[in-house]
């Protein structure tokens, strides 16, 4: 695929800049798939679609719908706080307990697997100290987006 990232200028939309430059996105051949740009620390998730008309690619970008990420990710526990990324990203979200939250791909040309990293959580809502709870990771290998259920979105933030 080519490489190509998608800039969006200092400033941003409605002046919340300044934004990230997005992971390499593939379009070279018709498809479609999703992606992470980032903002002061919030997350959009964008669908790109490459359509061929004729020996034409054409690529549109447009938001991703709420309802339906490439990936949710539901933290289903009362006392832990759950991390993850890409596999090899340094790019980390967050979904507390009883929380969930859409996510695409950082780095939609990389592996698309997740690195999960769970912690637990004081009753106040801190971290647990690492001696009194040491967090425990776990990978979770060659996931892809059709792995994951679809649905809702929510606050990556957590």
């Amino acid at each position: 695929p080519v490489p190509v990232p998608v800039p969006v200028p200092a400033g941003g939309a409605g002046g919340r800049g300044p934004w990230s430059w997005s992971g390499p996105v593939g379009v070279d051949r018709p498809g479609d798939f999703g992606f992470l740009m980032r903002c002061l620390g919030a997350q959009y998730q964008v669908r790109c679609e490459v359509r061929a008309s004729g020996a034409s690619l054409f690529t549109v970008l447009r938001p991703e719908h709420p309802l339906t990420p490439p990936v949710r990710v539901i933290n289903a526990t009362a006392g832990c706080r759950v991390r993850f990324s890409q596999r090899g990203g340094d790019l980390w979200s967050r979904v507390g307990p009883y929380q969930e939250t859409g996510y695409s791909w950082d780095y939609p040309l990389d592996d698309m697997a997740v690195t999960v990293q769970v912690g637990l959580v004081e009753p106040a809502g801190e971290p647990a100290q690492a001696a009194r709870g040491a967090s425990a990771a776990a990978e979770r290998k060659g996931l892809s987006e059709g792995d994951f259920a679809r649905g809702g979105g929510g606050d990556a933030s957590g």
